[in-house]
């Protein structure tokens, strides 16, 4: 059983018509305890207005290079949107590790050092 978790998305009823349309075994549910129980759980995301899928997208251990401070090693990621942060630290010890703001840090993949 799939527990799809109900806690106001206005998308969870396309979440559950996907799940049925592959014969998912799928229950919409705001209970804690049963979804505690659920061997799988699936939670909607909300769809925000300011996300695209062409923003750039950014995961934990994946190495970036900034144009003042270097290479370094994404260590989180939070937010969306233009509010999506990320924390890296820097290889350089003295510049140690910083929250950016992806919008403005002009951020780039650091393929050379991977």
């Amino acid at each position: 059983m799939i527990a799809v978790v109900d806690y106001g998305a206005s998308n969870v009823p396309s979440v559950l018509r996907g799940l049925r349309a592959v014969q998912a075994d799928a229950t919409v549910t705001a209970d804690p305890e049963t979804v505690r129980r659920a061997p799988r759980v699936v939670v909607p995301e909300e769809f925000a207005e300011d996300a695209s899928q062409d923003a750039p997208r950014y995961s934990t251990g994946e190495r970036v290079r900034h144009r003042k401070f270097g290479s370094g090693v994404v260590r989180a990621v939070s937010g969306m949107g233009r509010d999506l942060k990320v924390t890296v630290e820097f290889d350089d010890t003295a510049i140690g590790t910083k929250q950016l703001l992806v919008a403005y840090a002009g951020l780039e993949r650091d393929w050379e050092s991977a």
